[in-house]
């Protein structure tokens, strides 16, 4: 025998709307019955939603200002994207900072990440040796790469440290 479970909710005036049929009561408990509210009745993005889709549309950007400003590959970008989230937890133990991304031609921007990134493959005991040095050796597209280590006139910094703040703000 097969079941049925179809909410109806009736409102304030004692109006009423058939929603559509689920399959448990799981929407209904304490924890999930305002998000059911928002997005069956209301017909709102829950926060899941929203996030996802803010995230979607800040990686659309990133990639769009990678492509632009940093003239990378395709092969490139996610290595630029992954390293300096790789960099970016290395701000608890301040062995990096945005702040020091400067556009300096002696140390650069990318130089800075790419020892950032080394350091904490290190603290994430990353072994052997050798396979903690291949993995670094694919980052070096980072350090290497000049365009993305130069002031650009548009942004007014680095494309390393737009890109830098713009992943921070995820």
């Amino acid at each position: 025998m097969q079941h049925r479970i179809t909410p109806i909710f009736v409102n304030e005036r004692g109006d009423y709307q058939e929603l559509s049929d689920v399959e448990t009561f799981i929407s209904f408990n304490e924890a999930n019955v305002d998000e059911y509210y928002l997005k069956e009745i209301l017909r709102e993005e829950t926060d899941v939603e929203k996030t996802t889709a803010e995230i979607l549309k800040d990686a659309e950007k990133l990639h769009n200002d990678l492509r632009n400003y940093g003239n990378l590959t395709t092969e490139q970008k996610p290595l630029v994207v992954s390293g300096i989230m790789l960099a970016l937890r290395e701000i608890e133990y301040k062995t990096f900072s945005i702040e020091s991304l400067i556009g300096d031609s002696i140390k650069t921007d990318g130089q800075k990440i790419y020892e950032a990134i080394k350091s904490n493959l290190a603290r994430a005991n990353v072994t052997p040796d050798t396979k903690r040095d291949k993995l670094l050796s694919q980052f070096s597209v980072i350090k290497d790469t000049t365009k993305i280590n130069e002031k650009d006139d548009t942004l007014g910094k680095t494309p390393l440290k737009h890109h830098v703040a713009t992943q921070l703000a995820f």
